[in-house]
């Protein structure tokens, strides 16, 4: 009887350490998924801030006046920014590319929940600024139909369904007409 108690009481601890055990590992755990996503989130708060292109791209969408869209990307020869002058119209068809492909990769890393809500702060007011840019939506809305019409996914996908969800993007967006009143297609539909 007794080895019956003192072996039942050893049980009762063993499985009383164990629990504790495991709270404080499932406590770290989550710690260093806090850290690690901490970490993603403030490299890609230096990518869209420090990077050149990103940089370049973003001060050009703020003033709206240095590149249009018209089928491609065409620099404003009158521009006074020295860094476009430099340019030719392909360069900042790739910096434009680069510049969105990150914002979606962005958007994608929040549609994994790898982002979250309150992250996103970090990086909603590029997002916004980007699509508010006449000649970045109509780009957007070009591809977008034409990607669909050749039943893949464009490149920017995760940009555009974010977009629309937030409704920085009109509900016209998904539906391709010529006589759109807030997008202008220059891609073959």
């Amino acid at each position: 009887m007794q080895y019956e108690f003192e072996s039942l009481l050893v049980n009762i601890i063993s499985v009383v350490f164990v629990f504790i055990g495991g709270c404080f590992a499932l406590l770290q755990w989550r710690k260093s998924l806090v850290y690690k996503r901490t970490e993603i989130v403030q490299s890609l708060i230096a990518l869209t801030r420090e990077d050149k292109n990103v940089s370049t791209i973003m001060d050009i969408v703020d003033w709206n006046e240095d590149f249009n869209y018209d089928g491609k990307f065409v620099i404003n020869k009158n521009t006074k920014r020295t860094a476009l002058k430099e340019l030719s119209d392909d360069d900042l068809f790739k910096m434009v590319d680069y510049t969105l492909s990150v914002f979606s990769y962005i958007c994608y890393l929040k549609s994994l929940g790898v982002i979250k809500n309150k992250d996103m702060r970090f990086f909603e007011y590029e997002i916004r600024r980007i699509v508010d840019n006449s000649h970045i939506r109509n780009y957007l809305y070009s591809l977008y139909h034409w990607s669909r019409k050749l039943g893949i996914n464009m490149s920017f996908t995760h940009l555009v369904n974010y977009c629309l969800k937030k409704k920085y993007l009109d509900k016209s967006f998904k539906v391709y007409s010529e006589n759109n009143l807030y997008y202008e297609c220059y891609l073959e539909v």
